[in-house]
């Protein structure tokens, strides 16, 4: 017989097949080794503690600590614990009261004001006889004379700031001008802010 001898039987169909099966029972033979093997090493490896959620209300209020004696804060957004809070001079419940006081006499006041003088309006610039004359006077007869703070007469005095229009006639009794009329009915376009000195056109 010529030709090279091949001593290799040919696969029929039913070989094949069997072949074909015999494959696939290695191959899911070689997984499941591999699945249990992965399974192993997470289960005999050290558990990891996952961190637990930002709450930075909560964590501020944990850790925060008062700037004076070192205690808890009752709230997060504080610096002083409630009984350093009320040692502070300004920050007590007496002064606050006060304060409560002051506001609600100068909002009275303002509102008493409008309803007496509804048009009434001045240019800035009638403000500078008063001002001059002020130059002499102290803040502290300012402050006594309008019932407001030592840096607003201060400002009403260098001239960064003009008061309110219902503080020019207690102004210019004090620096001794007899007779002061910055405060005068105008018309409707002017009424926009009618307590407070315009600028002029």
């Amino acid at each position: 017989m010529e030709g090279r001898l091949n001593l290799t039987t040919p696969l029929t169909a039913s070989r094949g097949i069997a072949a074909q099966a015999q494959v696939r029972r290695r191959k899911a033979a070689e997984a499941r080794e591999r699945a249990q093997a992965e399974h192993a090493r997470y289960r005999n490896a050290k558990p990891v503690r996952r961190p637990a959620p930002a709450q930075p209300a909560r964590a501020a209020t944990l850790f925060a600590t008062c700037v004076d004696c070192g205690g808890p804060l009752a709230r997060s957004r504080h610096v002083r614990c409630p009984a350093c809070w009320e040692r502070q001079p300004a920050q007590s419940r007496e002064a606050g009261r006060r304060r409560g006081r002051s506001i609600a006499m100068a909002r009275s006041e303002l509102d008493r004001w409008k309803l007496e003088h509804p048009q009434a309006y001045a240019h800035r610039s009638e403000f500078a006889p008063i001002r001059e004359r002020l130059q002499v006077i102290k803040l502290a007869d300012i402050m006594w004379a309008c019932h407001v703070s030592k840096p607003a007469d201060s400002g009403w005095r260098s001239g960064r700031h003009v008061p309110a229009l219902r503080h020019w006639p207690a102004l210019a009794r004090l620096a001794g001008l007899d007779t002061c009329e910055p405060v005068r009915a105008g018309q409707s376009a002017l009424l926009s802010n009618g307590h407070k000195p315009i600028e002029a056109s």
